[in-house]
């Protein structure tokens, strides 16, 4: 029972953007070790699981006069043990804690503990994304059910539009890492074939997840890892470049990793931004000078992408688009096309 109980709050506190479990007091993972649950950017713990006297406690991060007022209103919540009485609760959940008290104490925790808003180190990055989302919104992307699908999707798109994808994903009926595993390679190509490159981009999602398998087809358990050794990984298999590798940590797996395309580099190389002229400097750009957040990196690579299939194309058609004032290719064509057009 005290165990279950224990795996329930932290597979509720894993479901929080960024959260992932820490064991720092125990070098094994047992039923008595504390259980620290942090946030992947500042590494604090929102919530602290250990068990005490029999039962199941979670010390919370509290404002003070609320953390007093919870004292009064429930037996199972106690100045905290262990930790900063003032502005943290112990909380022994069950009892006369409700469940529902407890997710929002939970959340109420998570969201005093999260990395705060910080002044951007350039604030024309910040000015773009405003534009940009003003226009379009959140674009909601990826568009797939699973992380496994956006494995799939991200070796398919190499060197192929986005329509070929769905082509290729919709062949599968019901897209898994088992099936995949267990399709011969003629097989696999043949379904993937709307995608171009098919026999090389059969072997590439063999390869991918063979990988992924390792980790018993867990996105959770590959979230919990470092962000470095995973990119490493991902790298070191055939097929996957350095595009493919951010897209697959991005949004297959949240984490905060700028993905750059064609179409960042031409809003890089137009506006102009100090970025640098390579995939690597411009990640760092991005990264450098924006709050690294999964969810801004995903919506900016999106909206960037948007932008450049409406406006900033190979031939851009700058009229209308959000950020034609702060670009200076785009200022320059639009003064020329008008002209040309005073000229007839």
């Amino acid at each position: 029972m005290i165990a279950s109980q224990r795996q329930h709050i932290i597979e509720h506190c894993l479901a929080f953007p960024g959260a992932y479990e820490d064991y720092p007091f125990d070098e094994i993972i047992d039923a008595g070790a504390w259980t620290v649950m942090r946030h992947r950017t500042n590494k604090k713990g929102f919530a602290h699981i250990f068990e005490r006297g029999g039962s199941v406690c979670v010390n919370l991060k509290c404002e003070p006069l609320r953390a007093d007022f919870l004292r009064q209103a429930y037996k199972g919540v106690t100045p905290a043990y262990h930790m900063n009485k003032e502005h943290w609760n112990t909380v022994v959940p069950g009892g006369d804690v409700p469940d529902e008290e407890l997710r929002r104490l939970i959340a109420h925790s998570y969201d005093l503990t999260k990395p705060k808003p910080k002044r951007t180190k350039n604030a024309r990055l910040i000015e773009i994304y405003d534009r940009l989302l003003s226009r379009y919104g959140d674009p909601h992307w990826w568009p797939a059910e699973t992380p496994y699908e956006v494995i799939v999707g991200a070796v398919l798109t190499q060197n192929t539009a986005w329509g070929n994808v769905e082509k290729a994903i919709a062949n599968f009926g019901e897209l898994s890492p088992e099936r995949v595993m267990a399709m011969a390679h003629g097989e696999l190509a043949g379904v993937v074939r709307p995608a171009g490159f098919f026999n090389q981009k059969a072997r590439y999602l063999q390869t991918v997840t063979h990988w992924y398998a390792q980790y018993g087809f867990s996105a959770d358990a590959i979230h919990k890892l470092p962000h470095d050794r995973v990119r490493s990984e991902l790298l070191s298999l055939k097929g996957v470049g350095r595009e493919t590798a951010d897209s697959i940590m991005l949004y297959a797996f949240g984490f905060p990793s700028f993905v750059v395309d064609a179409y960042t580099m031409r809003l890089v190389r137009r506006l102009p931004l100090p970025a640098g002229n390579n995939y690597e400097a411009v990640k760092a750009f991005f990264t450098q000078n924006l709050d690294c957040d999964a969810e801004l990196f995903n919506r900016y690579h999106a909206l960037i992408v948007l932008n450049g299939n409406r406006h900033c194309r190979k031939e851009p058609k700058c009229g209308g688009c959000p950020i034609l004032e702060l670009c200076r290719t785009g200022k320059a064509q639009t003064k020329d096309e008008n002209n040309r057009a005073q000229k007839l």
